[in-house]
């Protein structure tokens, strides 16, 4: 059977469409496309283009009648074919959306952060200017939560992200880990540690700032502080995930001290931790 004949396009009247058989040496058309035009001794033809076979294209025999229903019909496939690739294109970039990005907040997760982060690294280690990275953590969120219920969450973790935007000034910096925690990429400090770390600790100070001011949400306003963790980047070679780690303990010795604190990333922190995990773990 043609091709047209397994796509039902016959004359009317007929059993059998009107135009020559194809010969596509066994292969089967995949996404197939139809072009119609004239031969050189001005009899009507049909050229059928096959993507992805080893059959790239077909020349169908010449055929005078009912021209226009063809056509018509032609382009009615056609036509449903651009509309099923334009769907699946639609669907492969809201996959790619949604492994990369927070749906609740619209910032990046933690997977594409960790990307970022590891190019900013490579370019340090060529550039040699210091990177920084803040890990976040909301206040008594989880009281709000239990409180005013998660829709009220939401809309303070929405707010906050949107705060933390407008201070970093660039979105793709800025992503959201899970929960009430959140990340900033801070790179372009320069090469001296000194000057980088006094840089990031008036960073910390203004997200502060704007994180305490109170949030006008449903069912009234509400105030929570911002814990920060900070690791710095000031040697070669740092890891994104080594760098991410760092500023969790940090983040977790800030916890430790108190509501609304700032910790930067030193060995003691770590080795502290390391002797509380293993005194627990006895």
């Amino acid at each position: 059977m043609s091709f047209f004949g397994r796509l039902g396009l016959h004359a009317a009247g007929d059993a059998a469409p009107r135009f020559g058989q194809l010969d596509l040496s066994g292969s089967e058309l995949v996404d197939p496309l139809a072009c119609v035009g004239r031969s050189r001794d001005g009899e009507m033809t049909v050229v059928i283009l096959a993507a992805h076979t080893p059959t790239t294209a077909g020349i169908g025999q010449p055929f005078g009648q009912d021209v226009g229903a063809i056509l018509a019909a032609l382009a009615e496939k056609a036509a449903a074919h651009l509309e099923n690739r334009a769907v699946q294109r639609r669907h492969q970039s809201d996959i790619q959306r949604l492994s990369s990005f927070d749906l609740l907040t619209h910032l990046p997760n933690r997977v594409l952060f960790a990307e970022r982060l590891q190019q900013v690294l490579q370019q340090r280690d060529l550039s040699g200017q210091v990177v920084a990275v803040l890990l976040l953590d909301i206040d008594r969120f989880n009281v709000l939560n239990d409180t005013r219920g998660h829709t009220v969450g939401d809309e303070m973790l929405r707010a906050s992200a949107r705060r933390l935007v407008g201070i970093i000034g660039n979105a793709d910096s800025v992503a959201r880990l899970s929960g009430d925690e959140f990340l900033v990429l801070v790179d372009n400090l320069g090469p001296d540690p000194a000057v980088a770390t006094a840089t990031v600790w008036v960073l910390c100070e203004r997200i502060q700032k704007a994180l305490n001011e109170p949030y006008a949400l449903e069912g009234g306003s509400v105030q929570h502080g911002v814990s920060i963790g900070v690791a710095v980047a000031n040697e070669p070679y740092r890891s994104a995930e080594t760098l991410v780690k760092q500023a969790e303990v940090a983040l977790y010795e800030a916890k430790g001290t108190g509501n609304n604190t700032v910790r930067f990333f030193n060995a003691p922190m770590q080795t502290r931790l390391d002797a509380r995990s293993r005194m627990e773990a006895e």
